[in-house]
């Protein structure tokens, strides 16, 4: 695999890769999917996120927020209507690897994810559930 990757780099960046790998962020997370085989539609629904840096910096996804993802092949699922009618709305680019860099890494600039991280991913949490939709 690493020569895999040295190999990519070299193609689509002409670089070297420089130091040796080393894992950065480690993420663990509870995952619910829905399929609709005949739509075409799929849910997935990612609780207990959790995040870990190998210096011991961590974060989480609050306990009453969840990330839900829908895709189908025509774009606007069922489970994106029901979400709007709930007042859900889709946030375009969330990444959970970026997320958790975000979280786990202060130097990193991250003042696009600020909203996101401070409303989903705090400490205490609202008494009613919250829904981080994504497309």
């Amino acid at each position: 695999q690493l020569e895999f990757l040295r190999a990519r780099l070299r193609d689509a960046y002409a670089r070297e890769l420089g130091a040796e790998l080393a894992p950065t962020l480690s993420m663990s997370f509870t995952r619910i999917t829905l399929v609709d085989p005949k739509r075409g539609e799929r849910l997935t629904c990612d609780l207990q996120l959790r995040f870990a840096a190998p210096g011991g910096a961590g974060g989480a996804l609050a306990p009453d927020a969840a990330i839900v993802e829908s895709k189908s092949r025509g774009g606007a699922a069922t489970a994106d209507r029901e979400l709007r009618a709930l007042g859900v709305r889709p946030i375009a680019g969330c990444s959970k690897y970026c997320i958790g860099v975000g979280l786990t890494y202060p130097r990193v600039k991250r003042n696009l994810s600020l909203p996101l991280l401070r409303r989903y991913f705090d400490a205490g949490g609202s008494p009613r559930a919250r829904v981080l939709a994504t497309r």
